[in-house]
């Protein structure tokens, strides 16, 4: 048997990984998990026109939801205005892609006393001919007119700051939003439909996930954006050390092999770099061997475990129970059309015992009588 070396690596403050995993070890491993949206990877201007047709959906107090005026209610609210906005539910007007002089407002809410015009900007930068949606809202000549700015992101670019003003629009974010309607939204569970409750939630997850940016909690990314440098040296060690290790062991397979094929006189093969094994061919059925290393913690070749395998139930049914009754003690498993029965492992054995039990193992196979 090959001589175990120490697995020498660059070395590495042994504090300083320490520490990493323990502050790792304090820290929730919540992962944000993707909404229906987010699998449905529309493209960025897509996405932008299925979030104003949900939100046309959602603002219409009338509509199937029966969230009756929960989305409008806190879209005023996030306003801050002293004047009273005033409207009936089966007077209430949405209005999608409004025409502007050939430009389109994404949104507009009419009401008794009020019209609102939202320009929606989850991606793009706001570049909108916001002074010609006002002209087309004043038209409209209702006491108040509002020009809203719906965005992912506060507008803090110059630029897009001087168009909010000239323009007299207002922005919101989708946050403050989502935070009023999460105040508000406790008054309209008990009438409203489930079904379109899961759609608006998934909604505003969806929204939720893109401000964070990430898919990982705060506290995970400020972890690892903090850590990233010593991140990177440790998984590049913990890396190389893998790589040794099935280098070793890929080394005492291909020995072993060597053995047992002189001491069988039967072809074994080595799949992957790391599965010692044999087939047998009993009328028309195939039966296997497959054997591998598995490290431990003092050792790269600590435990070898031996498995009797069939590919498919087909062979498992013709071999079942002549198996069992030639290894009775020993406990099998099938996961998916693959069964194994474990024959056997080994812990912290010289090569020259591990050939053994598999020369052994395959005398018995090659002269067991099948049916």
């Amino acid at each position: 048997m090959q001589a175990l070396r120490a697995i020498n690596i660059k070395p590495m403050d042994l504090s300083k990984i320490e520490s990493i995993l323990s502050d790792f070890s304090t820290l929730p491993k919540e992962v944000l998990q993707p909404t229906y949206l987010d699998l449905c990877q529309y493209p960025t201007r897509r996405f932008e026109e299925i979030c104003s047709r949900l939100l046309a959906f959602y603002f219409q107090p009338l509509n199937e939801h029966k969230l009756n005026d929960l989305v409008l209610k806190s879209l005023i609210e996030c306003l801050n205005s002293q004047k009273q906005f005033n409207y009936l539910a089966n007077r209430f007007t949405v209005i999608e892609e409004e025409n502007a002089e050939g430009k389109r407002i994404d949104l507009v809410l009419i009401g008794d006393n009020f019209i609102i015009g939202i320009e929606n900007k989850i991606f793009a930068n706001l570049y909108n001919p916001l002074e010609i949606y006002m002209e087309r809202l004043i038209k409209y000549k209702k006491e108040l007119t509002i020009g809203v700015v719906l965005s992912l992101r506060k507008i803090s670019k110059e630029s897009e700051k001087e168009l909010l003003l000239k323009s007299g629009f207002h922005n919101i974010t989708y946050s403050t939003l989502i935070n009023q309607l999460k105040i508000n939204i406790g008054n309209y569970l008990i009438q409203c439909d489930n079904k379109y409750l899961i759609f608006f939630n998934d909604f505003i997850s969806t929204i939720e996930n893109m401000e964070q940016n990430n898919i990982l909690n705060s506290g995970l990314t400020s972890f690892f954006y903090e850590n990233s440098d010593k991140l990177d040296e440790l998984f590049e060690l913990y890396d190389e050390f893998n790589k040794r290790i099935k280098s070793i062991q890929f080394q005492n397979i291909q020995s072993m092999k060597e053995e047992i094929i002189k001491q069988t006189n039967h072809n074994w093969r080595i799949w992957e770099d790391w599965d010692l094994g044999c087939d047998f061919i009993v009328n028309n059925h195939k039966l296997g061997i497959e054997s591998y290393f598995e490290k431990s913690k003092s050792n790269p070749l600590g435990k070898f475990f031996i498995t009797i395998t069939t590919w498919n139930l087909t062979d498992w049914h013709y071999f079942k129970d002549t198996l069992i009754s030639q290894f009775p003690d020993k406990n099998f498993q099938i996961n998916n059309n693959r069964a194994e029965l474990s024959y056997e492992t080994l812990f912290d054995q010289e090569t020259d015992v591990i050939s053994g039990v598999l020369i052994e193992l395959f005398n018995k196979i090659k002269n067991i009588n099948w049916p």
